[in-house]
């Protein structure tokens, strides 16, 4: 499954916060916000707490380019859980999926994406497999 992929997101919010996370666009945000959140404390161990959150604000950035209703969003929780409720379940997840893609991809450049793939697979071991050859 491609990191970057909207299934594997769907997936991922489903393993951090059960089905019931892709039902209505305020589940969604509430789960986004779960997982976000979990990727920063986890990547902001190898980055630092600055790091972090730089990756994550360029990583909004980016995708507000493919994605314009994002631009209302920040990267802590608040912001971001808003922008994703306002929007139609279907908008809401297509949105995380982008800013997820993009948050991956910094990673995969900055770390390296076998080390992005590690730290994943060590948060969600359901749904990413530790030994894929795939790039970020």
């Amino acid at each position: 499954m491609a990191l970057t992929s909207p299934e594997t997101v769907r997936a991922l919010l489903v393993a951090q916060a059960g089905a019931e996370a892709i039902s209505s666009s305020a589940r969604v945000a509430a789960a986004a916000d779960q997982l976000w959140t979990r990727l920063a404390q986890r990547f902001g161990m190898l980055l630092g707490d600055a790091g972090i959150r730089a990756v994550q604000t360029r990583s909004l950035a980016i995708a507000v380019g493919r994605v314009p209703w994002l631009a209302t969003a920040a990267v802590t929780g608040e912001a971001l859980r808003t922008a994703l409720a306002a929007q139609t379940t279907a908008d809401a997840l297509a949105g995380f999926a982008e800013l997820i893609a993009s948050l991956v991809a910094l990673l995969g450049r900055f770390i390296g994406p076998a080390l992005v793939r590690r730290v994943l697979h060590d948060l969600w071991p359901s749904v990413l497999e530790r030994d894929e050859k795939e790039t970020v």
